[in-house]
């Protein structure tokens, strides 16, 4: 409540985290939700450096970077997650928002399906603003939806840990 109020969001907004880089699309979620017809604000996290291709709009708030214990905070509060990325190494923010108990919708691109797994909503055009705003309607609307999607992302979350990938690399290597 405290993090939500002191960077001004009303209860239920929706986040979207890392650069404005174009990758990422996120200039494609404002308009999604206008096509929703939601009036959700979205709290946009990370580096702006590329700002002029971020699709900022008055229903975006950019609240630059934030530390850990802030974006744990953010995300706990969110309704979602909203991740339409048309590339990423791994997708960090996926896991960081499962672990929190947020609900994810993104991509079905590169590494993002083995990532979110089949705890997600999943985008097939990361290109379709009708789409995106289909998926945010659903969730924004079906309070059954967000908790069954919260915890299938935290048992998600939970399958990707420091232990378990340290056994498997210390298995390579022996194997090697």
């Amino acid at each position: 409540e405290s993090v939500r109020r002191r960077f001004g969001l009303p209860p239920g907004y929706f986040i979207t985290v890392g650069s404005g880089d174009p990758r990422k699309n996120i200039q494609i979620i404002p308009e999604a939700l206008k096509l929703a017809a939601l009036n959700i604000p979205l709290a946009l996290v990370g580096w702006s450096g590329w700002a002029a291709n971020s699709g900022s709009d008055t229903a975006a708030r950019s609240l630059g970077y934030v530390s850990n214990d802030d974006l744990a905070k953010l995300y706990s509060g969110a309704s979602g997650l909203v991740y339409p990325s048309l590339y990423e190494g791994f997708g960090l923010p996926i896991l960081e928002a499962m672990a929190c108990g947020c609900p994810v919708v993104c991509s079905r691109r590169s590494s993002i399906p083995e990532v979110a797994g089949s705890a997600a909503l999943f985008m097939n055009d990361p290109h379709s603003p009708g789409e995106l705003a289909s998926l945010l309607k659903n969730l924004a609307h079906d309070p059954a939806l967000r908790m069954a999607m919260a915890e299938r992302g935290k048992a998600q979350a939970d399958s990707f840990s420091w232990e378990r990938t340290t056994k498997q690399m210390v298995e390579v290597f022996n194997s090697l």
